[in-house]
């Protein structure tokens, strides 16, 4: 009788240990998807302003791991009297359940792919859309090139295939 009493007793202590590290490979997965995510906006941005600044037609291929459960991805530049002084990256993705987006300040104009002018609050804005294909999950490249862009430089990002 003993013997069955600690044969359950570890059976039990068992499906508890598998529960807590089954929760624990989930949640770590969840945070290594959004720290991905974190860093391809924070390259994007960063290497956009490099790109600018060396001038028109510079350009720069980035490769990139995008995780699993992005919804969309987006630039958007609002301008502000004649300029476009508000410029981000813009990420859509499932974490725990969630959907979540991760917004990058840009210091430069964005655009890419599908871009359609529309009004943002009081203020015009060209907003524009990745391809589903350019956010599914796997490894991709994106080359980022300085271009000449309503009246002035924006960096066009768009997906190549190498």
């Amino acid at each position: 009788m003993e013997f069955v009493l600690i044969i359950a007793l570890v059976l039990l202590l068992m499906i508890a240990a598998l529960f807590v590290v089954t929760e624990y490979a989930f949640k770590s997965g969840q945070d290594i998807a959004a720290s991905q995510m974190q860093q391809i906006g924070r390259t994007i941005t960063d290497q956009s302003r490099e790109v600018y600044y060396l001038g028109l037609f510079s350009q720069q291929i980035l490769s990139f791991n995008v995780p699993e459960g992005v919804e969309s991805m987006q630039t958007l530049a609002i301008k502000r009297g004649d300029t476009y002084t508000e410029n981000y990256f813009i990420a859509t993705m499932y974490t725990s359940g969630t959907l979540v987006n991760f917004s990058y300040p840009a210091e430069v104009p964005l655009v890419g792919n599908d871009c359609m002018d529309t009004v943002c609050g009081a203020n015009p804005c060209t907003r524009c859309m990745f391809r589903n294909t350019d956010y599914s999950s796997g490894r991709k490249d994106f080359k980022l090139e300085t271009i000449a862009w309503k009246g002035g430089y924006a960096v066009n990002i768009t997906r190549v295939f190498i």
